[in-house]
């Protein structure tokens, strides 16, 4: 004798619509499964356009993979290799002799551990474990022998000065507060860098082996940066930015409102002058433009 199962009427609906089960099946089977790998495409140009390294990279279970090529003028092809890592970022200089690439990893955020130089073929000629907590800028030198980069410590910050040549590092300094960026002379290859935050801000100078020229605070209550270098290095300027509304958009942006010029004469750093950009739109006294007492022009 044969029995019949008596199924209630969302029990027979649920058999005639198996798709529930198939779905569980496939989200199993998925996560089992090797997820395909990622390829991402980049390329990174000179600032003159002649050179561009193309990157194409894979980044499967965390586990990274770059593949390098490097062109000339005219698209002509340099070289090709290959590294195992992230590719955060890349700097082709004008000359196209060297390549400076900031390699990492890439998860749930994209972390530069490293850089390292290249030559012109793809050989790796040093590595440099910096592990930044934030980028700071970076810069080639007019005649392409140096590479300058400042980053954002976990606590404080540094500026590095490398030897475009070989890769190593030249020299390294250390600050205890916010790094917020640095300007590069043309011909001395001095380097003015600005760190601090809130109403605390202090300008380095420091000349090409990394020796202190000089310093100055800079006194306002608004957020600073810096602004220029003279092509000698013995001039440079800061500027105040405060957020301000914006009358065409509605919305807030920094507006410039000041300017702090500074002049290295005689072993020191003084400050030849205030100028003020936006009269009104600032929080503090201004000392409209009025010059400081400073050494007379070389």
């Amino acid at each position: 004798m044969s029995i019949t199962p008596v199924l209630s009427a969302a029990e027979e609906r649920s058999l005639r619509r198996p798709w529930p089960a198939l779905l569980l099946a496939a989200v199993f089977l998925c996560g089992l499964a090797p997820m395909p790998a990622r390829a991402q495409h980049r390329q990174f140009f000179s600032s003159d356009k002649a050179y561009c390294l193309s990157v194409k990279q894979t980044n499967k279970r965390g586990r990274a993979k770059s593949y390098f090529e490097l062109s000339g003028p005219g698209g002509r092809k340099i070289s090709a290799f290959t590294r195992n890592c992230y590719t955060v970022q890349a700097f082709v200089p004008d000359s196209g002799l060297r390549l400076v690439v900031q390699c990492g990893f890439a998860g749930r955020m994209i972390v530069t551990n490293e850089i390292v130089f290249f030559d012109a073929s793809g050989k790796a000629l040093a590595r440099h474990d910096l592990n930044p907590a934030g980028n700071g800028g970076q810069a080639f030198s007019a005649d392409g022998s140096s590479f300058v980069y400042g980053y954002q410590r976990s606590a404080g910050s540094a500026l590095c000065m490398f030897d475009m040549k070989t890769g190593r590092k030249r020299w390294e300094r250390s600050f205890e507060s916010r790094f917020n960026g640095f300007k590069l002379a043309a011909q001395a290859n001095n380097v003015f860098a600005l760190t601090g935050a809130g109403n605390s801000y202090t300008a380095f100078l420091f000349d090409s082996s990394g020796r202190e020229l000089g310093r100055a605070e800079v006194e306002t209550n608004n957020s600073c940066k810096p602004e220029y270098i003279s092509v000698d290095g013995t001039r440079f300027a800061v500027t105040e930015t405060m957020p301000v509304n914006d009358p065409e958009t509605g919305y807030m942006r920094f507006a410039p409102v000041r300017r702090h010029r500074y002049l290295f004469y005689d072993g020191r750093v003084t400050e030849e002058q205030i100028e003020t950009l936006n009269p009104g739109e600032t929080n503090q006294p201004s000392s409209g433009g009025q010059k400081r007492a400073a050494p007379p022009r070389q």
